[in-house]
Parts: structure tokens; sequence; C-alpha cells
């Protein structure tokens, strides 16, 4: 039931477990990404709890930066409360107030920035957030890994020169074969 709900204060720490459980679980399914990873956390700042460092710390075990974008005033407005029925009355309004303090923290512990509609346009906002991230993808995905793959196939060359050793007749055959298996091992070292 909704009037039950209480995300309707701003979790913060909560929304953050899991959304490190979704990317966890993305892992999973679909193994490690290059690309970077971050939350954008919209808030006002109020009603979160003491739990929020240590969100912010599992963020960072996971590489993913947390960009706070601001909402509201410092002096703050009243939010009004639906009706939990038809025949109920409102519940009293609700007061909140920017506390850009706790954003400005919760940013620089997470990794990312802090942005404040009203002082910034949302699609500056946004530009820059995607600009920030893409521009950490770019660095981690220039990952390179090489992996040798004609080694078994020399190894099996030089093992049947050295099978086929043992059919030889004559002297000077035998010769040759051990010069092409020697041949092979010192290619297979360097």
């Amino acid at each position: 039931r909704l009037e039950a709900d209480t995300s309707w204060d701003t979790n913060i720490e909560e929304s953050l477990y899991w959304g490190v459980k979704m990317f966890e679980r993305d892992e999973e399914l679909y193994g490690v990404r290059l690309s970077s990873k971050a939350f954008i956390v919209i808030s006002d700042g109020q009603d979160w709890s003491g739990e929020v460092e240590e969100a912010l710390k599992l963020t960072r075990m996971h590489d993913i930066r947390v960009y706070v974008v601001g909402v509201g005033s410092t002096a703050g407005g009243f939010i009004p409360q639906l009706p939990t029925s038809v025949y109920a009355e409102p519940e009293d309004p609700i007061h909140s107030a920017l506390d850009r303090r706790s954003l400005r923290a919760i940013a620089e512990a997470g990794g990312g920035e802090y942005y404040e509609l009203g002082i910034d346009s949302d699609q500056d906002i946004a530009l820059r957030i995607i600009t920030d991230v893409q521009r950490r993808a770019q660095a981690t995905q220039r990952e390179e890994t090489f992996t040798e793959l004609y080694w078994f196939f020399l190894a099996a060359a030089s093992g049947l020169v050295c099978v086929g050793t043992v059919f030889v007749a004559e002297r000077t055959q035998l010769w040759w074969q051990v010069a092409a298996a020697g041949g092979l091992i010192v290619l297979l070292l360097s």
C-alpha cells in the first residue's frame, strides 16, 4: 500500500544499494563490461539516513560514480500530499528545503559532481554528466589483450617430427630430423 511505503522519503542509500545489485546481476548474466558506470541522484538532500557513507563505499568498490542533482531552494517550499483515498482528508504538506552541503558531500564521496537545477539548465547538467561518463569510458575501453594461438600447432609439429625419427632407417635422415626438431624447439622457446 502506498501509505505504508517509506520510499517517498529521500532514501539515497537504499537506491544506491539496489543500483549496485542491478549492476552485479547484469555482470552475472552478461559478463564484465568495459563501459563506465554511474548513478544520478536527484534529491533535495533532506531525510537521508547516516548509512549513505556505507552505500557510497559500495559504489566505490564497484567503480561506480555518483552524480548528484540538487532540486529545490534553500528557503524551501511545501509539497502537497495527495489523499490516500477518495473520501480521506489529505495529509499536511511536507516542507522541503535544499541541503547543498549534504548533496555536495555525497557527490564528492561518490567520485562524481554536484549540479543544481535552477543554477544550471537541465540540458547542461545532462550534457556534462554524459561527457564525463563517456570520457571515463573511453579511458577504460583501451584495454587490449593478446593470446598466442600458434604455440599449440608448433608443439604438435615438433612432436610429429620426434615421432618420425623413430621410423628413420638412414643416419643422414636422422640427423636432418634432429636438426629440424632442434630448430622447432628453439622457435618455440623464443
